[in-house]
């Protein structure tokens, strides 16, 4: 057994000492959609993000965040509030480097919120939305002082989402919809290594 710690620690420690660089260029960031329009199912969002390099103009976004969607007249998809999970693919464009310049993202995206007035359901049922999603944003990103990176974006989300009411440990009001919602984010990252 202590062998195979042994093993586990050596391995351990090669990974840490060969990993080339620019696998370990991460950009840490916060997200925000900080203005919820309902009318325009326009969440409000804060989340932490981590965005890994994989060549000059692509990169992976890893993200999770709270959700928020105010309550619009009676509409089931408003008021609701939970988490989001998102992973992305970027494509940033022209010759600016790394994390740097506009750029086209599409994303696929899981969503579980609560809907805590029972939306189209009596009230003492406890009231649940799960959907997957596709968004497609478009953004631009700066990188100052080759540390700390900006950048805003405006993306659409299209979902189908899975509706559900639990009463007395069982499920009730079971239905699927299509829905969407748009997303206006602004963010700020630290890159953990320079160029």
């Amino acid at each position: 057994m202590n062998k195979e710690k042994s093993l586990y620690f050596w391995v351990f420690c090669l990974l840490i000492c060969f990993v080339p660089k620019v696998i370990l260029c991460q950009n840490i960031k916060v997200n925000s959609s900080p203005a919820p329009f309902s009318i325009f199912n326009m969440p409000f969002t804060l989340g932490l993000g981590v965005e890994q390099s994989l060549s000059m103009r692509q990169s992976l976004e890893l993200g999770g965040e709270v959700y928020f969607l105010p309550s619009f007249g009676e509409d089931v998809g408003g008021g609701e509030y939970g988490y989001r999970i998102k992973v992305a693919y970027r494509r940033y464009f022209g010759n600016n480097g790394k994390y740097r310049g506009f750029y086209v993202a599409p994303h696929l995206t899981y969503l579980k919120v609560d809907l805590p007035n029972g939306g189209e359901f009596i009230v003492p049922w406890e009231s649940f939305r799960q959907a997957i999603g596709l968004q497609i944003s478009l953004g631009y990103q700066w990188v100052l002082y080759e540390r700390i990176s900006l950048g805003a974006s405006f993306g659409h989300t299209t979902y189908r989402s899975y509706y559900f009411s639990i009463e007395n440990g069982s499920k009730l009001n079971e239905r699927w919809r299509n829905d969407f919602d748009f997303n206006l984010y602004l963010s700020l990252g630290v890159l953990i290594f320079k160029e």
